[in-house]
């Protein structure tokens, strides 16, 4: 199958030979290259002179025209849009090729495109744009990119892709867009900044002295200015009706005399006018050349060749004189080419054309002519092209077989789309008698996410293909179904269906089918590890030594990057866990001589960056980061892309970016309802609480603890549930309920030491250890326990995103901490860079007739700094509610009634 794309959507359109110089127009579009300006936005209506007021700027801003050398060089992109452009892998391919065609220093590659064999859910657009947008700002010169017909898209990933380029073009680079429909793009913010420049219907009606010059001085008519003004009126300046009308013109017997009498009649609305004029034009035609119009309508592009194969009728050999007579009538026919091998119609043209087509022609006869097309498209190497033809012709079983050949390499394209669109168009019974067609529908259902479907589809299959003899291609499908089946079943939240599931197949399953075993022996791992069950582990190594055995080097590098995770994550293991995703690195890395970089490398700097992470070393974390989250998007690995977006807002957050943070957590929910298992999505709401409370949002953090922004519809599991309790007890801390914290801690500490997990129970001992500070009770005891785990791990940034009231509670028991002494004073140094506030000043003065807490001082010195109740609520990460409460309390204690009297009181007392 030929994966070439067409060059004719790329190439610039040739300019119309009967146009007039626009000249108010093109005045209105040279606005568009004044510093700071974005998008040129040509909306109209078909037929209105869109394409052809941009084909002519682009010939008005030739750089051999006087007075451009300002802006030299000057380069033009086109890329002229259709239906196919919904799918984002082609509309990147195309986009890139349109670039590189304007550009020879502009490198394709930098746009990166769905790999082979990887998910279909979307990196977000700045993964996806941002080496393309660094390169054109980095082009000598300016650049112009134009979309010709944007309204074919109507993916809205597509548009979020224009999108984002829009709103991040570099200063020598604009962007037009013609379309007949109102734009989807957020264009009213680029309105308001002056960076807007619109055409609109109304822009593009021809005027009077418009309409004259194109009567009289293109198409050689003369009409008197009563009748200019008269068809003026009747067409309301639509172009292409002024043109059909001057080719109705042209083809009266006796134009002379009857053009008055053709211009009094001519009346109606653009969709009247368009269809008397196409009697008008149509019928005045010869035979032939009707019926050649009418035969190749149903094509949306043809050669000579293809049309010959398609009008066997037709005397052969006079498809490429038609064409160009038809070129020289300029009746709508639009060259694609430089050549002019290949054309299409007008797309309104066609449209008229095939409506009568299908008044004149039997279905039967019609349905002979997409076949035929479907066969020439096949013969070239076409297959897609001849799997569109074949389907439109209803002949289902050519397009089946058609797609069974290239649909690997569909989808090794990211297409699963496609790959739905033509399944979705085919009867369900002939599907179901293909199960290598089917096995690809449930993996194209699977990537996006679709689980649930993914599973039906796998079943069904499954029992289609034991009805047939046994054979080894028979064993090897049941095999990988089993597989897709198992890894699918991960994501309904049913553990113990995808053990049961898998142990079933593997008690089947021959010894020598390595991968296979190795993918069920890897799910089953998954799903005891989601029960916290300590079976997960040796199960998941097995299945990596298998997967080694195998030589399956994507699954190896899966099956380390969770056992990586795991280690960090769950069992407390960092310098573990950095030397298994050395391990990734350093199997997927290619010899210099070898190539690129694989996409499975972005698992190990991943895996590395949380380590670094969790180490506090954020200048590591961001460099091994920056790598591994684009390369976990080219290669498609949704889950793991998921986890790099987690780990971007954490270090954004650790680096004070809240914004940027909040960014990449919005993004992380889109994989999230994607993948759609509780693990995902109990990390999420995870990391969101601990950004709301770092900003101080601490009912926003509320909703998203009770799952009231993401909620989940099944019983927690084991590991989840965990997650959620620490979550929901660095809660209630905030909000001052240290005793249903404790609550909360001591029912799931105990069960996460016993499973091992060994992270859970520091973050739960710190947790109470906080707990017990607040409630002036002792919290030596689990406080230490968390040094104890945490320090021979090198565990920082965990203790450090706690904030004021680690540091309070440091102070309190440093002296207390014996051998972990020096621990305490490395995390005091790194919460107070500055220095240390004097710890001799924490208690309140002896003079008071009730004593101060230790919470209340910390709420009078930030009053003091001068901050608002809302900024103490974020620095103590309490709420609003609470700081009210402790405020009271400090002007009760010191007999004030104002913050002013608080602050003086506190200054005379050496409070602060």
């Amino acid at each position: 199958m030929s994966t070439a794309l067409l060059s004719t959507k790329y190439h610039l359109p040739p300019a119309a030979p009967d146009r007039i110089t626009r000249a108010r127009l093109l005045e209105r579009l040279d606005e568009l290259l004044a510093p700071g300006q974005r998008l040129g936005l040509v909306s109209a209506p078909a037929g209105s002179g869109k394409t052809t007021l941009a084909r002519a700027w682009v010939e008005h801003l030739a750089p051999a025209r006087p007075g451009r050398e300002k802006i030299s060089p000057l380069r033009f992109a086109w890329l002229s849009l259709d239906e196919e452009d919904n799918d984002v892998a082609t509309f990147l391919s195309y986009l890139a090729a349109a670039l590189q065609a304007a550009s020879v220093d502009f490198n394709p590659d930098v746009i990166a495109t769905p790999p082979p064999n990887q998910p279909g859910p979307l990196p977000p657009p700045r993964v996806l744009l941002a080496g393309l947008i660094n390169q054109l700002a980095d082009l000598p010169g300016l650049t112009v990119l134009v979309f010709e017909d944007y309204h074919f898209i109507s993916a809205a990933a597509v548009h979020e892709c224009v999108g984002f380029l829009l709103e991040h073009l570099p200063e020598n680079t604009r962007l037009v867009i013609l379309t007949r429909a109102e734009s989807l793009l957020p264009i009213s913010r680029l309105r308001v900044r002056g960076q807007l420049v619109e055409i609109r219907q109304a822009d593009l009606c021809f005027n009077q002295a418009e309409t004259a010059e194109f009567f009289n001085a293109c198409m050689g008519l003369q009409l008197t200015p009563a009748e200019i003004d008269l068809l003026t009126q009747r067409t309301e300046g639509w172009a292409a009706g002024l043109q059909m009308a001057a080719l109705a013109l042209r083809a009266l017997p006796d134009a002379a005399h009857k053009s008055a009498e053709f211009i009094q009649t001519f009346s109606g609305s653009h969709r009247f006018v368009l269809d008397y004029l196409m009697d008008e034009v149509f019928t005045r035609l010869p035979e032939e050349t009707r019926s050649f119009l009418l035969d190749t309508a149903i094509l949306d592009r043809f050669c000579a060749g293809l049309c010959e194969e398609v009008l066997r009728e037709h005397p052969p050999g006079g498809s490429e004189a038609l064409l160009l007579s038809l070129q020289n009538a300029n009746l709508f026919l639009i060259p694609l080419d430089e050549q002019r091998c290949w054309y299409r119609y007008h797309h309104l043209f066609s449209e008229l054309l095939r409506s009568r087509l299908r008044q004149s022609v039997s279905s039967q006869k019609l349905n002979e002519r997409l076949q035929r097309a479907a066969a020439w498209f096949a013969s070239q190497g076409l297959t897609e092209e001849a799997i569109n033809y074949s389907l439109q012709a209803g002949d289902f079983e050519r397009a089946v077989v058609l797609m069974e050949s290239c649909v690997r390499e569909v989808m090794s394209r990211g297409q699963q789309g496609k790959l739905q669109r033509w399944m979705a168009a085919l009867p369900v019974a002939l599907v179901v008698k293909h199960p290598l067609l089917r096995m690809y529908q449930a993996l194209a259902h699977f990537l996006v996410g679709d689980s649930s479907t993914a599973i039906k589809i796998v079943e069904e299959t499954s029992r289609a293909l034991d009805e047939l003899p046994e054979s080894s291609d028979l064993r090897a499908h049941k095999d990988e179904l089993l597989s897709i089946l198992a890894m699918s079943s991960l994501n309904v939240d049913d553990p113990q269906r995808v053990i049961l599931l898998a142990q079933d197949a593997l008690d089947h399953m021959a010894e020598t089918k390595l991968t296979p075993r190795a993918r069920l022996l890897f799910a089953q791992g998954i799903a005891y590890s989601m029960t916290g069950d300590k079976r997960a582990l040796p199960l998941i190594t097995q299945a990596q030594e298998l997967a080694r055995q195998a030589g399956n080097l994507y699954l190896v590098s899966n099956i380390l990057s969770f056992q990586a995770y795991a280690l960090n994550s769950f069992l407390l293991q960092l310098r573990s866990s950095w030397k298994l995703s050395q391990q990734i690195i350093d199997l997927c890395t290619p010899p210099k001589e070898g190539g690129g970089q694989s996409c499975l490398v972005g698992l190990g700097l991943v895996g590395q960056a949380g380590v670094a992470l969790e180490w506090n070393d954020l200048d590591t974390a961001a460099h091994q980061l920056s790598q591994g989250i684009e390369l976990t998007w080219q290669g498609g690995l949704t889950a793991y892309f998921f986890f790099a977006l987690l780990t971007q807002a954490r270090l954004a957050q650790a680096m004070g970016d809240l914004p940027a943070a909040a960014a990449a957590l919005n993004e992380a929910m889109r994989y999230s309802s994607l993948i759609s298992n509780q693990l995902t999505v109990v990390l999420l709401i995870q990391a969101q609480v601990r950004l709301c409370l770092a900003a101080g949002q601490i009912e926003a953090a509320a909703r998203w603890a009770g799952g009231e922004e993401l909620p989940i519809g099944s019983a927690f599991l084991g590991l989840t549930q965990e997650i959620l309790s620490l979550t929901q007890a660095r809660l209630l801390l905030a909000q001052d309920r240290p005793e249903e914290a404790l609550m909360q801690l001591d029912r799931f500490i105990p069960p996460a030491e016993s499973g091992g997990r060994m992270a859970h129970v520091l973050k739960g001992s710190l947790l109470k250890a906080l707990a017990l500070y607040m409630l002036h009770q002792d919290a030596l005891a689990p406080l230490r326990r968390a040094f104890q785990l945490g320090q021979p791990e090198g565990v920082t940034l965990l203790f450090l995103e706690t904030g004021q009231p680690l540091r309070d509670l440091l102070l309190a028991y440093r002296t207390r901490l014996g051998d972990l002494t020096a621990e305490a004073e490395r995390l005091l140094r790194l919460l107070h860079p500055q220095g240390e506030p004097d710890a001799s000043r924490t208690f309140a003065a002896t003079d008071l007739v009730e004593q101060l807490t230790l919470r209340e001082i910390e709420v009078l010195r930030l009053l003091y700094a001068g901050k608002s109740n809302q900024e103490i609520a974020a620095a103590l990460f309490l709420s609003l509610s609470a700081i009210k409460k402790h405020t009271g309390n400090i002007y009760g204690k010191l007999s004030v009634a104002s913050r002013a009297q608080a602050i003086a009181r506190a200054r005379e007392l050496k409070l602060v």
